[in-house]
């Protein structure tokens, strides 16, 4: 018995806890609703799933918003273009409040799309369906053209996505130089870090990344700072046997005894 009340005090909390959402996501994703006792959507709707195997639901007819942030599901640009044209939201969502056109087309890098959308009104901040800004999809994936576009039309370099990381960090991480470079002439922190600590200079070093080294030192980043492990950008170098990088950190000062802080 005592096992058995056990199990049901576990399922219990389970339950309790079943949509919780994790900390670092929390200030991007809204809590769910509850839908207890809303309408059920017309039957009818499910029968066009079936026919097409798109799992979202289709829009009303005639409503010209809906139907852009469809076609940015599906990737049609042509359609998101000419539904912009007749009058569509460019910062339209859903009922359940999921959308994100600019952010689909920055993470595509369909640049001509981005620009008439933000020439139509888009938010260049407004985060996307997997909780990215434009600004950080776009710096993610590589999208030069797209990044100095919404810098142009005053994206926040800083903000950071779902993941916890500001457009900088994962630009470097992923080797993206001239992306960073775009990102801190527009006024990036290169001190700011992702949710593990780690920043712009220590993505770098680790890579070997002589030029992009240097950029980010010469932005205001000191030579020394420490990652969200201890461990400054000379210590990655070493540990990744990058000996050119050791050798320009060492000629700004860099602190070869600095040994490692655990937090």
């Amino acid at each position: 018995m005592r096992h058995l009340i056990g199990i049901a005090a576990c399922v219990t909390s389970l339950g309790a806890h079943a949509y919780d959402i994790p900390n670092e996501h929390a200030a991007f994703v809204p809590a769910p609703e509850d839908v207890r006792g809303a309408p059920l959507p017309d039957p009818r709707a499910f029968d066009a799933i079936r026919q097409t195997g798109n799992a979202w639901l289709p829009p009303p007819a005639g409503d010209a918003s809906l139907a852009m942030l469809a076609a940015a599901r599906v990737g049609d640009w042509a359609a998101v273009s000419e539904l912009l044209k007749s009058g569509a939201n460019p910062n339209v969502r859903d009922t359940a409040r999921r959308g994100g056109v600019l952010a689909m087309a920055a993470a595509d890098g369909q640049a001509e799309v981005v620009r008439t959308l933000l020439v139509a009104g888009a938010d260049p901040d407004q985060r996307g369906e997997a909780g990215f800004t434009p600004l950080g999809a776009a710096a993610l994936r590589g999208h030069e053209r797209v990044v100095k576009q919404l810098l142009r039309h005053g994206a926040d370099p800083d903000r950071k996505s779902a993941d916890g990381a500001p457009p900088l960090v994962n630009a470097a991480r992923l080797g993206h130089a001239r992306i960073v470079d775009a990102l801190l002439v527009a006024g990036a922190d290169p001190t700011r870090a992702d949710k593990h600590g780690h920043h712009a200079l220590s993505m770098a070093a680790a890579r070997g990344d002589v030029a992009m080294v240097r950029q980010v030192l010469a932005h205001g980043m000191h030579v020394d700072a420490r990652d969200g492990e201890g461990r400054t950008a000379f210590f990655w170098a070493g540990l990744y046997g990058r000996q050119a990088v050791s050798e320009i950190l060492l000629a700004a000062g860099a602190d070869p005894t600095a040994t490692v802080i655990v937090k």
